[in-house]
């Protein structure tokens, strides 16, 4: 999408400029998808996790 809209501008595929600017757009894209939807369903998803884990069994004592 970045690359034509660069080429309809005047910029062609193989310019060094319509490179540089698609990978900071995809980067910038990564970026904020991992922001706005991967670092709250994460929390959510500790959250839960934590909720539903049981404790754990006591040391087992040795009678010795």
């Amino acid at each position: 999408m970045t690359a034509v809209y660069l080429a309809w501008i005047g910029y062609g595929l193989e310019d060094p400029t319509t490179i540089a600017l698609s990978l900071a757009a995809s980067l910038l894209a990564g970026r904020l998808l991992y922001r706005l939807v991967e670092t709250p369903c994460m929390t959510l998803h500790t959250r839960l996790v934590q909720a539903n884990r049981r404790a754990p069994p006591p040391p087992l004592v040795n009678p010795l």
